[in-house]
């Protein structure tokens, strides 16, 4: 346990006191100012309960002046509370299932107009035939298996690096979670 000397050559910004605070905390303290950690959070409530609008405001300009930092730090929060995000997604979709059904009806018509625009005008009656034939194929192994099974474009239509057309060269039938699992993902592996 540090003392306040000894925090500040480390570089640390808090250290921990046996005194007590003039409420009486015993605890850590910022090392800049040896105020009581547990007292200035106190303070950050109060403040923020007497004009919230005012720490939103500067919440929202903090994002905006620095848009990646709140992206990367958005990211790693998902990666480490995985649990608690896909339940706070699932509560949202439940909570709101219009907003939900209208951003997947979104997201299915950007779906369509992708395949639709990735289709060249080139194929022959053969190949559509072909490509109607993995849909079929895909629906065969579902009922064979009991697992569900999909197309999925083995270079993506939508694609960040590189997008593929929808040919019977591009497809693939794979079990479905493994095509969620990939997203919209080149792999490798599968060229």
């Amino acid at each position: 346990m540090p003392t306040r000397k000894e925090a500040e050559l480390l570089g640390l910004k808090k250290y921990d006191s046996t005194k007590p605070c003039p409420k009486g905390h015993v605890g850590q303290r910022y090392v800049s100012s040896s105020n009581c950690c547990l007292c200035s959070i106190e303070l950050q409530k109060a403040r923020f309960a007497a004009d919230p609008e005012y720490f939103r405001r500067n919440a929202r300009l903090a994002r905006e002046k620095n848009p990646s930092l709140n992206i990367s730090r958005a990211k790693a929060w998902r990666e480490n509370n995985k649990g608690r995000f896909y339940e706070a997604v699932r509560d949202w979709k439940k909570n709101n299932p219009d907003r939900y059904r209208h951003l997947a009806m979104k997201s299915h018509a950007a779906r369509r107009a992708a395949k639709l625009n990735r289709t060249p005008a080139w194929l022959s009656e053969a190949d559509l035939e072909s490509i109607g034939l993995r849909y079929k194929e895909a629906q065969a192994m579902t009922r064979l298996t009991g697992i569900k099974h999909t197309v999925d474009h083995i270079i993506p239509l939508q694609g960040k690096l590189v997008s593929g057309l929808h040919v019977p060269s591009n497809l693939c039938v794979i079990p479905d979670r493994v095509n969620y699992a990939k997203g919209n993902k080149l792999l490798e592996a599968w060229l």
